[in-house]
């Protein structure tokens, strides 16, 4: 193989990594790169914050976990959680979902993730004061 050549594979290798979101000279993907804030969760109980994106739930092996996601508000209006068990037990200590005052989850005063891996996305909307699953 050429020089040239080389530069030439070199580059697609990299852009490769790039556009794969890997960790350079690995297979395993970076969650530097995720747009908005990764938290990993190993308590039994978790208050999210308007800036928590990602949250990985890794204490359904353990026991029971309650998540309280934030007041809805002008301005999380329209703000997206991705909650994920990571555990993969949330069939046997299930993961509750609840929100402070009178807020909701899909109308209901609390939602139960409640089966192996179990992952949501979870929509603030402020004029009907409930969290939506997408």
């Amino acid at each position: 193989m050429s020089k040239g050549e080389a530069l030439y594979f070199s580059s697609i290798a990299k852009d490769l990594q790039m556009l794969l979101n890997l960790e350079p000279g690995t297979d395993t993907p970076s969650y530097e790169d995720i747009e908005g804030s990764f938290r990993e969760v190993t308590v039994s109980t978790t208050t999210v914050t308007d800036d928590d994106d990602y949250i990985s739930i890794q204490y359904s092996l353990t026991g029971i976990h309650t998540l309280t996601l934030p007041a809805i508000t002008v301005a999380n209006h329209g703000k997206t959680k991705h909650l994920k068990d990571a555990d993969y037990n949330a069939g046997g200590n299930n993961i509750q979902v609840v929100t402070p005052g009178a807020d909701t989850v899909e109308g209901k005063v609390s939602g139960v993730m409640n089966s192996n891996g179990q992952a949501w996305s979870i929509r603030a909307n402020n004029t009907t004061k409930n969290w939506e699953l997408f």
